[in-house]
């Protein structure tokens, strides 16, 4: 019913024009834009069919605008923003809406929207954008969003949603964006996601997860950013995870899993920052491997010692390390000692510098490869060395001699101190560590003197790599006994003496480079005789 509100000076302060089947639709020029002192003005119901004017920014005082149902067409015009006085009652922000029956884009962030989120805007067919972060609209989402079958991007950042999250919407199959972040009444839980689904960008930190990460997360190959954080779920890391190949940062919301045990993200695309703060919090982790990506590990944490109680693994490889994190260390005197329970500690292809850490009793496999460690090895190691099955300090700039004590690695399977500045006499007990040797690789060092001609009887050595030091003398006999050898590497040396016909009888050695280019070899071989060996150098330059 139209009414008409004036102040005490007669000048209109309120005008209700609803449902007074009103058509034919009105322009800026309109003297209804000349009412200056109009703070309320309801057109709602009527049948204007026609763009709605620019001219209601005109109307400075306007504090209420009700445009429900009154057949505008077109786009809401800008100057409608311009309304600073304009609230929209709660419950009542949407009704306007209704009649854009071709409404494509919804964006409304941070415009103090309260109210519920009515089922009604699900039924628009071409809409494709809705943006409503930072109003209060304190309902839940209605299950006729997931008919929005046209939708791209969802969001809903910290509306105060509250409820369960209708679990269809996951799967719109044009979804590329969904943030329903910083609702912390939110319920949510995951469907299984189909093959290849369109979702690129998935925001559900700090909502309620009921349950863990599904398997079938795995299938959403088109994912290149997903943040979990705070969302309280459990369970396990889904193996199928590294299929998120596109993913560009890294998950920390994963650190939430208290109770985790083993953690492996390794040769990933990850970026971002990892604070081991967070990580400190995994108090149950067993087993961490971050190798391989292009993250930044922040090592400065504010309680360092003790911390990883349970950890046995550790790969940290290609992790752009310069220092050690201060929870691997015990400060301990002068050189850093690790924790005692570590069995598996993978460091290659960092930055480190200065002395070679202690190990812990048990460990079993350390690779500290590819750094920039630059002391001498300490003379003792080897005390720490009684479980050691594998040990790396290739590619650094090692120097002073081969400590003996490593001669009580009796569990060595494989040592490997190539490309060092290591001089001096290759110990006479240390190709007898033990029948567990497989690979000794001294290559390219400072390393002078015969090679000890003693070798454990049965012989295990797959690999012999001396190249490229200064050896001299002739090949031992006794490497007839490793029977198993498959890598001879002998070259650039100063070795001297009679072909070593007794190589012959090692079947698997197909490939060998014993001499280097020095002509004081004295080549003896019965033509007749058909070794199993492909030189690579020549026997004379």
């Amino acid at each position: 019913m139209m009414g008409v509100t004036c102040d005490t000076e007669g000048k209109v302060t309120a005008l209700d024009l609803s449902e007074e089947s009103i058509s034919g639709g009105f322009d800026n020029s309109s003297s209804l834009f000349s009412l200056q002192h109009l703070q309320k003005l309801n057109l709602a119901y009527n049948h204007f069919n026609s763009v709605i004017p620019s001219g209601f920014n005109r109307l400075e005082n306007l504090s209420y605008l009700n445009l429900s149902g009154a057949g505008f067409l077109g786009q809401i015009p800008i100057e409608i923003s311009q309304l600073t006085s304009i609230t929209v009652p709660a419950h009542e922000w949407w009704r306007p809406l209704l009649s854009l029956h071709g409404l494509q884009e919804l964006s409304m962030s941070w415009c103090k929207l309260s109210g519920p989120l009515d089922s009604s805007l699900g039924r628009f067919e071409n809409l494709s954008v809705i943006v409503l972060n930072g109003n209060i609209l304190s309902s839940p989402v209605p299950e006729t969003f997931s008919h929005l079958n046209k939708s791209t991007i969802l969001s809903l950042h910290n509306c105060n949603l509250i409820g369960t999250f209708p679990p269809k919407i996951f799967n719109i199959g044009t979804l590329s964006v969904l943030d329903i972040s910083f609702n912390y009444n939110l319920n949510c839980f995951f469907p299984d996601f189909p093959l290849n689904g369109s979702l690129q960008t998935l925001r559900i930190g700090v909502t309620n997860i009921n349950g863990g990460l599904p398997h079938s997360i795995g299938n959403m190959r088109h994912l290149s950013e997903l943040d979990l954080y705070s969302c309280g779920f459990d369970g396990t890391i889904p193996n199928s995870l590294p299929n998120l190949t596109k993913l560009r940062s890294f998950p920390t919301s994963i650190f939430q899993l208290s109770t985790l045990s083993v953690l492996r993200l390794s040769s990933n695309r990850f970026y971002g920052l990892v604070n081991l703060n967070k990580l400190l919090e995994l108090k149950s982790l067993t087993e961490l491997d971050l190798s391989y990506n292009n993250l930044s590990i922040n090592i400065n944490v504010t309680n360092a010692y003790p911390s990883f109680p349970n950890i046995l693994t550790l790969n940290l490889a290609s992790s752009n390390l310069t220092t050690f994190p201060s929870f691997l260390r015990n400060l301990y005197g002068p050189v850093q000692k690790f924790p005692t329970n570590l069995f598996t500690l993978d460091l290659h292809d960092n930055k480190f510098q200065g002395p070679i850490p202690i190990f812990p009793e048990q460990a079993m496999y350390m690779d500290f490869s590819s750094n920039k460690f630059d002391y001498f090895i300490a003379q003792d190691i080897g005390n720490y060395l009684s479980q050691m099955s594998f040990l790396s300090f290739a590619n650094n700039t090692l120097n002073g001699s081969i400590p003996s004590s490593l001669c009580k690695a009796s569990l060595l399977a494989a040592l490997d101190l190539s490309n060092n500045k290591i001089s001096g006499l290759i110990p006479s007990c240390f190709m007898n560590i033990s029948n567990n040797l497989k690979v000794l690789n001294l290559n390219n060092n400072n390393l002078s003197g015969h090679i000890p001609d003693v070798v454990p009887t049965p012989c295990n050595l797959r690999t012999l790599n001396l190249r490229g030091n200064q050896l001299n003398g002739s090949i031992p006999r006794s490497l007839a006994y490793c029977s198993k050898l498959e890598v001879l590497d002998l070259g650039s040396n100063q070795i001297i003496g009679d072909f070593p016909c007794f190589l012959k009888e090692i079947s698997t050695l197909p490939f060998a480079s014993v001499y280097g280019s020095y002509q004081q070899m004295v080549v003896s071989i019965d033509g007749s005789v058909s070794y199993p060996l492909v030189f690579i150098n020549e026997l004379i330059n």
